[in-house]
């Protein structure tokens, strides 16, 4: 498999970055290896999608390899988020075509997000920033896809629904114009707020933004 890029984040966390080139057929004769629940791809209807979906469990099964780490498939729950079936270790996925990530952290919850930097992220901005936020952004198409992927990397992590981005996700201690920077995330749910050491890194064409 392809694998376009692999960072080592600790000695208990990968991250492996996948230009996804092939067809669908590619994974299919080993669907079942990696794959626990393969009746909800029927529910994709976009091909595109279903592929990513299919490719980002493969790229969580390559992963374990690399990390020497149990792998018996992946399933998702009742709210969409994946995990590992009958092992130990937390996964994440996100994609941005032609793209597909995987997280892999043998001891903690993760969230991983890849964004392309889009234009339309300067009209979408107020929906999901708070007034801070956008006034620290300068609504810079390349800060947005950071502040957006931190805010997705985070709902990704935090693995439930009912999440409002603008009021329960939060961005702090965060500086642009790097390759690469540490900041903090912060999810407010019920009266609690759980801190998250984030990181993101840019590169030509996309934005990588996952916990630490």
């Amino acid at each position: 498999m392809p694998i376009t890029r692999i960072k080592y984040i600790s000695p208990h966390a990968v991250i492996g970055i996948w230009q996804l080139d092939e067809p669908e057929s590619y994974f299919l004769p080993n669907l079942d290896i990696f794959c626990v629940d393969p009746e909800h791809m029927n529910l994709i209807s976009h091909k595109g999608r279903r592929k990513e979906w299919i490719a980002g469990r493969y790229l969580i099964y390559e992963l374990t390899k690399l990390m020497n780490h149990e792998f018996h498939g992946v399933y998702s729950d009742e709210h969409g988020k994946p995990h590992l079936y009958k092992a130990s270790g937390l996964i994440s996925i996100s994609h941005a075509t032609p793209y597909v990530v995987a997280m892999l952290h043998t001891k903690e919850s993760c969230g991983v997000d890849i964004e392309r930097i889009r234009p339309k992220l300067v009209k979408l901005a107020p929906k999901f920033l708070s007034n801070d936020e956008l006034s620290i952004s300068k609504l810079k198409v390349g800060n947005l896809a950071v502040l957006w992927g931190a805010k997705e990397a985070l709902y990704k992590l935090h693995g439930r629904k009912q999440l409002i981005f603008k009021e329960n996700l939060e961005i702090q201690s965060i500086s642009f114009g790097h390759r690469k920077a540490n900041f903090k995330g912060l999810i407010k749910k019920n009266n609690t707020i759980q801190s998250v050491d984030m990181q993101y890194q840019t590169d030509a064409d996309y934005v990588l933004v996952f916990s630490n």
